[in-house]
């Protein structure tokens, strides 16, 4: 069963030794979520600590986010005493613990993927929220708690973020509904814009013409793809988390129903990492991610795989057009 606000807010009042964290290669949803939850928490009193990943640390536009307190980067150790909360994960596999989570004491689960699969030993699934960070908004309702200017900008980062920028199919009217509460609680709009989305680096703006310059058009053009390897990260001096917005580009090619970006990670460049997104809603990426082992959301979703360069993108292609992109 789906458990409701109320019921989240009791188990996070009961809870003890929390651990708050979200899925692998967090986006801004996930850390916003994630940190926005941690300073509601902090603000009643209720004590917890937020795991993150070394390798798994937010894009430099959010990283002023990242808690100097009471944060954890490695898994905690005896997780039979632990309480977790995981953010923002349709399952438990693709959380910053793995598997390994099933070993904990209990787990709180709350995220807005249609797919989740009910993971936890309380969960609560709003798949008509906006964003997890709507959420965690909410809580703070519920929980009567006082939002600090961090936690309103991480909520701000997870709301802006996950409805492009209110753009996307699933900005109902709760979200501006939130944005308005966040502006009159001291939020100011044009700087944090200006944070995510303006001030690109050079690096940044040059893996984009590389990657508009590699665009492939498959299924009569109605799959946009773009393959970064390594080398262009490279000669491009761009950071990894750069390729995030090449996506949305290809998303508004006349013609496209599916947009996908595959990037080669540093560390580990064969474990390919791949973005989806619908340009319509007649395509759920959801079940192409889903079929090669990560899900998200109808709009958006990524996985990542080991298949080699062509398997992969002929692996996307069919996907999507089983999933109605043809």
């Amino acid at each position: 069963m789906n458990a409701t606000l109320e019921d989240v807010c009791d188990a996070l009042r009961s809870g003890t030794n929390l651990c708050l964290l979200t899925h692998e290669h967090p986006d801004g949803d996930a850390i916003g979520s994630l940190v926005g939850l941690h300073r509601v928490l902090l603000s009643v009193g209720i004590d917890s600590s937020v795991y993150i990943d070394p390798d798994d640390m937010p894009a430099a536009e959010y990283e002023f986010l990242v808690p100097e307190a009471r944060l954890l980067t490695a898994v905690p150790e005896d997780l039979s005493d632990v309480t977790l909360v995981v953010l923002d994960s349709g399952n438990l596999e693709r959380s910053a613990v793995g598997e390994a989570g099933l070993g904990a004491k209990g787990i709180i689960n709350i995220d807005h993927h249609h797919d989740n699969t009910r993971y936890g030993s309380l969960n609560h699934v709003d798949a008509e929220a906006s964003c997890t960070a709507e959420i965690v908004w909410e809580l703070s309702k519920n929980l009567e708690a006082s939002l600090d200017d961090l936690a309103i900008r991480a909520l701000y980062i997870g709301l802006v973020t996950d409805t492009g920028r209110f753009m996307y199919s699933n900005t109902g009217a709760k979200a501006h509904e939130m944005a308005a509460d966040l502006i009159a609680q001291g939020l100011k709009p044009a700087p944090m814009f200006r944070r995510i989305y303006e001030g690109v680096p050079q690096g940044r703006s040059a893996l984009l013409g590389r990657a508009l310059s590699k665009l492939q058009r498959h299924a009569g053009g109605a799959v946009s793809l773009v393959f970064l390897t390594r080398s262009d990260f490279d000669e491009c001096e761009a950071l990894d988390g750069w390729s995030e917005g090449v996506i949305d580009h290809l998303r508004a090619i006349q013609g496209t129903k599916v947009a996908a970006v595959i990037r080669e990670p540093s560390g580990n460049p064969d474990n390919r990492r791949i973005s989806l997104r619908a340009a319509t809603d007649e395509v759920d990426v959801s079940a192409i991610a889903r079929a090669g082992g990560g899900g998200g959301h109808p709009g958006a979703a990524g996985f990542s795989s080991d298949l080699a360069p062509d398997a992969l993108v002929n692996f996307i292609v069919e996907s999507a057009t089983a999933a109605g992109a043809v």
